[in-house]
């Protein structure tokens, strides 16, 4: 991975709704917008997290409310944003207490505080949450709290709007006096429009500390970065073949000169094998440099003048090389071997996903017919391409279950053992993606009892494409409502429409 951090913030607020709406609006339409301009600026890209809305009524109603601001307070740490006036919070409802508490255990000891508490217990106190001491400290040093005077309540035309009762008044101040004892930054503001300055002031104040001036990478650090997040989204759960391993390794330490063609069908976890190899080749073999390239991680990953043009690139960054670097398709193409041959080591080069390549007729033959001795060149496709063919085969039962129980238990789940006994008798299973989409639904299903039949619906479908139209048709369900009545279906166009992809904040607006 790069050394630099992945250039996003991700601000939770927690705050009442009831009496604190003004304060948000104020958030949204002035502070805000005016932290995003800046932080496009930098290259920054600003996720503000208000729960306001975005989680279905189906899933407040199931009790996955908790669950789902606690894993947001970890997504965005260690930026935290706690806004307290009088209220102290509403608790939960008795039916959504077990969900929470499996889920985060912790909870059953404080599930007579309101949600506001709980956020804040996550996100700053030892309870019993998945974090370490260093993270938790993070946010405990960063984490922005404002409190209210109470004087604002008292003068407005309807104060019990805003006031709470005794207990929870007390209940309020000593979860202030706690917060004040960790030493957090704490402001008091005496109206809402008094955050505008004060918050813009001392978020930006974070954000300059950790992404300042002069310090946005390169359009070349931000397509490596790139091709390094996918490749380790490949390293989470993987189940590795020796045998496979040592096929690519013997291509890699041989004399051939042509390339392994990586070969089988769309999901079968052709760049799984080689982002797990790569990292395992890496430690084994550390004076050997490695260069993946993975179509499809980066708007410009598909464009094989772009794809050689970053291998050149990353070849004069690591070698002595006087050649200029080509601007024009037909000179990056013409130069490659030209460059390659001057590499005084051995390099393993990784094309992931040839397929995906958009060819046209002044790149269509970007793939040189000459390799320098000292490369070795491994590439991956669903179509045949003429060199040395490994064809990476299905899983097998055995690789089947130990794919179930590994990527549950990144999130602490199980199946019974007849869910999965019909999970890998599907022949569909074999494919470790059509297997990971219907295990990622399945977590997140929220009713235990009906996970059998939701299993069945899912299995209905026969093919990758079939599943996710059912994978849609639940988002669709979830996510749609009378005011957005065709909110999953816009937000898929834009996406399918936009060349260069769409930031979390975009789409987000």
């Amino acid at each position: 991975m790069l050394n630099f951090k992945q250039r996003q913030v991700k601000l939770f607020i927690s705050s009442t709704f009831r009496g604190l709406y003004d304060e948000r609006d104020v958030l949204a339409n002035y502070v805000f917008p005016e932290i995003s301009r800046r932080c496009q600026e930098r290259k920054v890209d600003f996720v503000e997290i208000d729960l306001r809305w975005g989680i279905p009524k189906e899933q407040v109603k199931s009790g996955e409310a908790v669950p789902i601001c606690l894993a947001r307070i970890d997504e965005g740490r260690p930026y935290f944003l706690g806004i307290l006036g009088e209220r102290y919070g509403s608790e939960m409802y008795p039916e959504q207490v077990p969900i929470a508490c499996d889920q985060y255990p912790w909870v059953e000891k404080y599930q007579n505080c309101s949600v506001t508490e709980l956020e804040i217990l996550h996100a700053l106190f030892p309870v019993g949450q998945r974090v370490s001491k260093e993270e938790r400290q993070a946010v405990i040093e960063r984490a922005l709290f404002y409190f209210r005077d109470p004087q604002y309540a008292l003068k407005q035309p309807k104060p019990d709007y805003y006031l709470d009762t005794p207990e929870n008044v007390e209940k309020q101040n000593d979860l202030k006096q706690r917060i004040r004892d960790l030493d957090c930054p704490i402001k008091e503001y005496k109206k809402p429009d008094d955050l505008k300055d004060s918050l813009i002031k001392s978020l930006w104040a974070l954000i300059d500390q950790d992404f300042p001036e002069g310090s946005q990478p390169t359009t070349f650090e931000i397509e490596n970065f790139e091709h390094d997040v996918f490749a380790e989204s490949r390293q989470r759960v993987y189940i590795p073949r020796p045998a496979d391993f040592k096929r690519l390794t013997a291509h890699a330490l041989g004399d051939s000169t042509q390339p392994l063609v990586i070969l089988g069908e769309s999901g079968i976890g052709k760049s799984a094998l080689l982002a797990n190899w790569a990292m395992d080749y890496r430690e084994k073999y550390p004076n050997d440099l490695v260069f993946w390239h993975f179509c499809g991680s980066h708007p410009a990953s598909a464009d094989p003048i772009a794809m050689l043009r970053r291998l050149l690139i990353t070849l004069k960054a690591n070698f002595v090389i006087e050649n200029e670097l080509p601007t024009m398709a037909e000179q990056v193409i013409e130069q490659l071997p030209l460059w390659l041959a001057q590499v005084p080591q051995r390099i393993v080069v990784i094309f992931d996903g040839l397929n995906q390549l958009e060819i046209t007729p002044q790149n269509r033959n970007w793939l040189p017919n000459l390799i320098p001795a000292k490369v070795r060149l491994l590439v991956s496709t669903i179509e045949d391409v003429e060199g040395d063919i490994f064809t990476v085969m299905p899983l097998s039962v055995i690789e089947q279950a130990q794919l179930i129980r590994q990527y549950l238990a990144r999130f602490s789940r199980q199946l019974d053992d007849k869910y999965v006994e019909k999970l890998v008798s599907a022949p569909q299973t074999v494919n470790p993606l059509y297997l990971r989409v219907i295990l990622e639904e399945l977590r997140l299903f929220g009713n235990f009892s009906k996970l059998g039949k939701r299993l069945e619906y899912y299995l209905e479908a026969e093919t990758i494409p079939d599943l996710y139209q059912k994978v849609l048709a639940r988002l669709e369900k979830e996510y749609q409502s009378p005011e957005y009545p065709n909110l999953v279906s816009e937000v898929l166009s834009l996406l399918w429409a936009s060349r260069q992809g769409l930031s979390e904040s975009e789409l987000l607006g």
